[in-house]
Formats: C-alpha cells, structure tokens, sequence
C-alpha cells in the first residue's frame, strides 16, 4: 500500500525569457462622455506647426501644462473588443522543487494464507534414543468393578480328598494331630499288610505269630506301628527282608526287633521310609 502524498514542492523562478508580443486588438470606440466644464486656466498657447500634409503630419508642438481634469465621464459601453492577440510562448519550466516533508508510511497489510504443499516422505527412523523425560505424577484412577470370584480350591472342610500341596511347604502349623490310629485289627496267623497310606500311626493286636508286609506311602515320612501282645504271648512277627534295598527294611545295628512276649505288653516300633528303604528302631515293654 502506498503512503498519502508529501506536499508539493516550492514553486520554480519566474522565466526571464519574455514572449514575443501578440498582435494589438482593434481599438473599440465607446460612447463620448459629456463634455468636462471649461478650464479657467489657459496655458500658453504653443507654436503653430507648419501644417502637413495629409499623408505626413508634422511634429507635434510641446504640450502645455494640463489644465484641471474635469469630472470623468461615465464609462462607455464597449461594442467591438478588438480581438485577443496570440498567446506567447511558454517560458521554460523552472527547477523542481525538494519535497522536505515525506508523507507517512501506510499500514502493512494484512498476511496471505498460508499454502499447503504434499507431505514429503517419512525420514529414516532416527538410532540416537533421546533422554528419558522425567517421571509424571502418579495418577489415582477409580477403583475397578469387582472380578467375578474365581474357580473354587476344591478344599472342603473336612476334606473329603487327599490334600496336595504340590510339593510346597506347609507353613506356620502350630499343632498337627491325628484323628487317630488306625487299627489293622487281629493279625492271626497269616501275612497282614500295613498299608502306610492308611494314615501314619497304626496299631495292631497279636493274636498269633504273623507275618508283616508293608504297602509304601506316597513319599519320604515317618511312620509307627504299635503291638499288642493279647492271648498267651509268645508270639513274633517275620517283617520284611532285613537291608537297605528298596521296599526292605534295614534296622538299628542290623538287629531285627522282635515284640515283647509278655501277654498285655505293648511295643513300639519306628519306620522312617527315604523314598525307598525302611530305617526301623523299636521301643519295647511300655507300661
């Protein structure tokens, strides 16, 4: 946008270079104005010129003193203006003047929309990883609906299964009781087998002199097997073969323990399973 227009400079000096004058007009004759009133003055009268002729008129006499002029005439009304002479020439153009006054700056206008150009293609994925920003605050969200509840354990109580602990321990028991021991009942004379999944402490009344097999629990545990001596006593147990092979039983000094025969007497003996073999001891005559 272009600013207003400063002011017009100072005009150029006249031309000193006068045109050639145009042709004078035609005199015009107005009306005769009423005659002024007489001098009362006379001046002298000059000399007589010799008279000319028509065509060359003599020199003019000096002119005396003007008398007193008289009152004008109203103006006569001019009825045939001679014509205007031609227009001289234009004298040259004088020196420009020197704007000393700048007109403001106008306001810039207003910017144009922007272009939009295609998107250029994607540059390769940079391999400097930048500095980690620093942590925000931690945001406390509202509390999620309630899952629903998931399968149940399958533990009742009483259980009603075996208990698998899945080879975990089994913490912070303070007292572990039995619900009792089991009881094989009368051996008599034949071959009883003590089942040790039928719980840990067993008890078995003699009747006669038998023979024990064994029936190994599901893993390393200790176990005992009370006695009875009933009837007249005297009777012994052939337990299975004595040795540290599997399913064997290998007992304290390599000595095989035998019950008390005294009719009444009670004997205890100790099994301690390693996976394999028996480790056995005995308590005999309690009571």
């Amino acid at each position: 946008m272009t600013g207003p227009t400063g002011p017009t400079g100072a005009s150029g000096a006249d031309s000193t270079v006068t045109g050639p004058t145009g042709a004078t007009g035609a005199i015009g004759t107005g009306p005769t104005g009423p005659t002024g009133a007489a001098s009362t003055v006379t001046g002298p009268t000059g000399p007589t010129g010799a008279a000319g002729t028509a065509t060359n008129t003599g020199a003019t006499g000096k002119t005396g003193p003007t008398g007193t002029t008289g009152p004008t005439g109203a103006a006569g009304t001019a009825t045939n203006t001679g014509a205007t002479g031609k227009t001289g020439p234009t004298g040259p153009t004088g020196a420009a003047g020197t704007a000393t006054n700048t007109g403001a700056t106008g306001k810039t206008g207003p910017t144009g929309p922007l272009g939009t150009g295609p998107t250029g293609p994607t540059g390769a994925a940079s391999t400097v990883t930048g500095p980690t920003g620093p942590t925000g605050a931690l945001g406390t969200g509202p509390t999620g609906t309630t899952g629903p509840t998931g399968p149940a354990l399958g533990v009742a109580n009483p259980l009603t299964a075996a208990l698998n602990a899945n080879n975990f321990p089994i913490e912070n028991v303070q007292t572990l009781t039995f619900d009792g021991l089991y009881n094989n009942g009368n051996s008599g004379t034949g071959t009883v087998t003590i089942n040790w999944n039928n719980g840990q402490d067993q008890v078995l009344t003699l009747t006669g002199s038998c023979t024990i097999a064994f029936t190994a629990p599901p893993g390393v545990g200790t176990f005992r097997l009370k006695t009875i001596m009933a009837g007249s006593g005297g009777y012994t147990i052939t337990w299975p073969t004595e040795g540290q092979a599997a399913g064997n039983v290998a007992w304290m000094n390599k000595t095989v323990a035998q019950p008390t025969s005294a009719s009444g007497s009670w004997d205890l003996f100790n099994f301690f399973f390693d996976g394999s073999a028996y480790m056995a001891s005995s308590g005999a005559n309690f009571g």
